[in-house]
């Protein structure tokens, strides 16, 4: 009840369970066939500028180490279960996936300040963005999805939600370490991807 529709039927299409560890090769078929993604594993974190070019070839980077029982509520470097069950689900959906192939290629293009806002619109969108669905406030971003506290937190009356804006995303100021006192809410995965298709172009980032 807490995660978007477009998530949920993201598992579903995964085939993703609780009792497995699921197979990178496998997924990687299934987006293949989806949206046209591929996976490629990684042993942990990777080069902001490989991590860039990978997904403008539409592939996911991903590691296959899950976190210890120690590191439940947080793991400083990027474990299977923030990849796979955090960001994987919604490159099934064609909208996110064609934003995703979108952002790695205006990151590419990017320099200076703009390197700094593509940073921050990713951190509100695909690590920490919340959805509109018909059935009430929902979220999509990894980051809260793979976090116990910011799933309980993200969509209580602490957080004050804005709604969608490129511009003002990328001037929002946040801090990594605590829970998230500002997010900003899209109303479909279409308006993502037009939002910041448009944003993109104005600021030469994308021809």
């Amino acid at each position: 009840g807490r995660a978007c529709k477009e998530y949920m039927d993201g598992t579903e299409q995964l085939k993703l369970s609780p009792d497995k560890i699921p197979s990178l090769k496998d997924l990687s078929h299934v987006f293949n066939k989806i949206t046209g993604w591929k996976v490629a594993r990684v042993p942990g974190l990777i080069q902001s500028q490989n991590f860039f070019e990978l997904l403008r070839r539409s592939v996911f980077p991903s590691t296959d180490y899950i976190r210890g029982k120690e590191e439940l509520d947080y793991t400083p470097a990027p474990d299977l279960f923030h990849d796979i069950f955090g960001h994987m689900p919604l490159l099934t959906n064609k909208s996110f996936a064609s934003f995703y192939q979108k952002f790695g290629e205006a990151a590419l293009n990017a320099k200076g300040n703009n390197s700094i806002k593509l940073e921050t619109f990713h951190w509100f969108t695909v690590e920490f963005g919340l959805i509109n669905n018909p059935e009430g406030r929902r979220i999509y971003g990894a980051g809260v999805l793979s976090s116990l506290k910011e799933v309980q937190h993200s969509l209580s009356d602490q957080v004050e939600v804005k709604p969608f804006d490129p511009e003002k995303i990328v001037n929002q100021e946040y801090d990594v370490w605590h829970l998230q006192p500002i997010l900003f809410a899209i109303d479909s995965f279409e308006q993502l991807e037009k939002g910041f298709d448009d944003w993109c172009k104005k600021e030469g980032l994308l021809s």
